[in-house]
């Protein structure tokens, strides 16, 4: 079955599909366990043969450490520069009166604890943008990556169905872009955990940032891809 699906009823043409396979390196190597592996083994191939193209692009690579690297700074430098120059230019109660007003619990705190808090909730967004850009990009450079290098038709001839495939394509796509968020995250996590007033921290580790986290990254992440696949 396999041969015949590689072969084709015409040599000449299973031999082109089968010889472009062999000519990408990582496919070439791959290709003895999407062939004869079961369902399990061909999705596992098929994941590692997406990193192995990821970790060849740089441009991919580049998209995935940046936002890791850049996110974390933002948090950090907010929650530095208003607890190292509160002392300096005070942050007033006016300047957070807004802001209790609407969450009166934070009547009692100091106000560059309630400036620090409003801050950092608003980084939730900026977290939140890692898991759709990340894995819409990845998506988009696999396909796009797999027809230019005309290898896109000789995997569809490979005994892997249509759907192992896109699985492993999908997933290969939203393990950077959860990966990547729940690093910088941890590392923001760990850094404000040395800058911040105990307060501070733990509105930004509370019930919604966690939700976020475990589940609204990866529902994202799977969304993107999506998006990329029908694009």
């Amino acid at each position: 079955h396999a041969q015949l699906r590689l072969g084709g009823e015409a040599g000449g043409n299973g031999r082109g599909l089968l010889a472009r396979l062999r000519a990408n390196s990582f496919i070439g190597r791959s290709l003895p366990f999407i062939v004869r592996g079961g369902r399990m083994t061909q999705l596992k191939t098929i994941i590692l043969k997406e990193f192995g193209e990821i970790l060849g692009n740089k441009l991919l690579l580049y998209t995935i450490i940046g936002p890791v690297l850049i996110l974390p700074i933002l948090p950090l430098a907010v929650g530095y520069s208003t607890t190292a120059f509160s002392g300096v230019d005070p942050i007033t109660t006016k300047d957070v009166a807004m802001f209790i007003k609407n969450v009166p619990m934070w009547a009692d705190l100091p106000a560059t604890d309630v400036f620090q808090i409003v801050m950092m909730q608003q980084m939730m967004v900026l977290f939140l943008i890692i898991p759709l850009i990340i894995p819409l990009t990845v998506a988009a450079f696999s396909i796009i990556g797999e027809k230019k290098a005309r290898t896109l038709e000789p995997l569809l001839a490979t005994p892997a169905t249509t759907t192992t495939i896109l699985l492993g394509k999908s997933l290969a796509a939203v393990a950077p872009g959860v990966g990547a968020t729940w690093f910088a995250y941890g590392i923001s996590l760990v850094g404000l955990k040395f800058i911040v007033t105990p307060v501070v921290f733990n509105a930004l580790s509370n019930a919604t940032w966690w939700v976020a986290m475990l589940i609204l990254v990866p529902l994202l992440s799977i969304f993107a891809v999506m998006i990329g696949i029908i694009i």
